[in-house]
């Protein structure tokens, strides 16, 4: 075994550090076919937690599809799997910032766009409130008034909804007591088809 004149049996470059170009590290490739086909090899089944990046996303309706493949019979929910979105912009599409406290005479408008063949669970903020004389009002997209509500019967309370859109309504009297306002904590939207089975699930957490 040969020193080469080192203190060692190895040569020095043994220990050399080798540069990795970034044309020796081939690109992983999917192919996918084209965007109208769906192939089985495109969909990861085991991670629970999917990350979807878009580039300039469009302003629109987008539609989420979710598909589970190894959902256990028995469970709570049937055959339907619940899932969440994340989203870095807004899921919903206001016509208004939500303000408050408002003052004596004010009338807030806010719309929510909830989308088209969804049921949608809304969900107000446990601190909505309004005083004596103040009123809010919902209505569905084609205008029908859905309820008129005052002081807290709003707060915490869940509606549930069958309209693409739902419009919230603060009417405040001339006086110079106001509330805390209005604010929706969250918007669930699912398909008409497994919404027996939302309701269901939501109660057994309970």
């Amino acid at each position: 075994m040969s020193t080469d004149g080192n203190t060692g049996p190895w040569s020095s470059d043994t220990f050399g550090i080798e540069r990795i170009k970034e044309s020796d590290i081939p690109k992983a490739k999917r192919y996918c076919g084209k965007n109208d086909a769906v192939r089985d090899e495109c969909f990861d089944h085991l991670n629970n937690v999917e990350v979807v990046d878009v580039e300039n996303p469009e302003q629109g309706t987008w539609q989420v599809v979710v598909r589970g493949t190894a959902v256990r019979e028995g469970n709570v929910n049937g055959d339907a799997q619940l899932a969440s979105i994340v989203s870095d912009f807004a899921l919903t599409e206001s016509s208004c910032q939500i303000m408050h406290p408002y003052k004596a005479q004010d009338h807030l408008e806010c719309e929510y766009a909830l989308g088209d063949n969804l049921e949608a669970f809304v969900t107000f903020d446990e601190k909505t409130f309004v005083e004596t004389g103040d009123t809010i009002t919902l209505s569905d997209g084609s205008g029908k008034i859905l309820g008129k509500y005052a002081g807290n019967a709003l707060a915490g309370k869940r509606i549930r909804m069958k309209s693409s859109k739902l419009k919230v309504e603060l009417e405040s009297d001339n006086d110079s007591s106001q509330g805390y306002g209005f604010e929706i904590r969250r918007i669930e939207k699912v398909p008409f088809s497994i919404a027996p089975l939302f309701l269901s699930a939501i109660k057994s957490r309970r």
